[in-house]
């Protein structure tokens, strides 16, 4: 269902983050039974073709059995209610993106949880994002983009959550255009419905790149602060007058107050994963940068990230619906 997003100011102040210190237990917790892992996003992303060969590393390692369950839909907002409300005994944890923990809770009028609801794991690595349209429209990078909305009207934008649309916002608001963005449950429906016609332009984190290759996309901006390997030729976002570079991690997550021995196990199991070939593989082919935050580390950054994205929903104009 389409629906016009405009992403404003908020009511209320970014509710401070109370973490605790890392885990200092013993790393030999052992389930004795099957453990899941909640993705919150839809089957054959980035993210779940990432966290399934995390998984798989795991039990390798472990000889742990886990269920992989794909929960999309909200942004993976929906997922982290689950997880925020999930028995902290480390058989259910849950895989999410910085922006579900950093940015949601910030810009939902009733948000079913907040950053510190959760005891963070860990992470995988890092997406590189690029703003990728469909190769039949004349639209080649950010100018001929903006153009094309003008002489339209509008630009539609499949997203997979509110990150993008944020940045998509910012774009609008700089370029006065309008953008009506469509919520997906995953990168890869996002990707699809570029290919398909039914969007514009899509914020795609890696899947999207075996599209452009083909020929069958065209990535006309890279929104990080530095070009891709795969598309050396097509600048930044930055280069092209815009001031948005993402940064935004593979992360786990598991409900508050996990036991600190179910908290390390956890953390030593991710880390361990994260370093083998297989993973490093993956992650190469979804064209995404690996690396492990640890759990400290990924409460830092999500203190780190949150305190951006809330300047830049203060900096944006009053939302309105229709």
């Amino acid at each position: 269902m389409r629906y016009r997003a405009r992403l404003g100011l908020l009511a209320g102040t970014l509710l401070a983050l109370v973490f605790s210190p890392p885990a200092l237990a013993q790393t030999n917790w052992d389930p004795r039974r099957p453990v899941r892992i909640i993705v919150g996003f839809g089957a054959g992303g980035t993210t779940d073709v990432i966290g399934r060969a995390v998984a798989k590393a795991i039990e390798a390692q472990r000889g742990w059995t886990i269920i992989t369950e794909n929960k999309g839909g909200a942004g993976g907002t929906i997922a982290a209610t689950e997880i925020r409300n999930a028995r902290p005994d480390g058989l259910t944890i849950g895989l999410f993106s910085t922006s579900v923990f950093g940015l949601d809770p910030q810009i939902s009028e009733r948000p079913g949880y907040g950053p510190a609801d959760f005891d963070y794991l860990g992470t995988i690595g890092s997406i590189e994002y690029a703003l990728v349209a469909n190769r039949a429209l004349p639209i080649t990078d950010v100018a001929s983009m903006v153009a094309y909305a003008r002489q339209r009207g509008f630009l539609t934008l499949s997203a997979t959550g509110r990150l993008q649309e944020l940045v998509a916002g910012r774009m609008a608001r700089q370029f006065g255009v309008e953008i009506i963005s469509a919520q997906t449950r995953g990168s890869a429906e996002s990707l699809q419905l570029v290919l398909g016609g039914h969007a514009d332009v899509t914020i795609s984190g890696g899947v999207h790149v075996p599209a452009v290759r083909s020929g069958d996309i065209r990535s006309i901006a890279a929104i990080t602060d530095a070009r891709h390997g795969y598309a050396p030729e097509v600048p930044t976002l930055k280069e092209q007058g815009v001031d948005i570079a993402l940064r935004n991690y593979f992360m786990y997550a598991g409900p508050r107050n996990l036991p600190p021995e179910v908290r390390a196990t956890w953390e030593a199991a991710i880390d361990q994963a994260v370093a083998t070939p297989e993973v490093a593989q993956a992650l190469t082919q979804a064209y995404s940068t690996r690396g492990n935050l640890g759990g400290a580390g990924s409460a830092r950054e999500i203190q780190e990230q949150s305190e951006i994205w809330g300047r830049w929903l203060r900096e944006a104009a009053p939302a309105r619906s229709n």
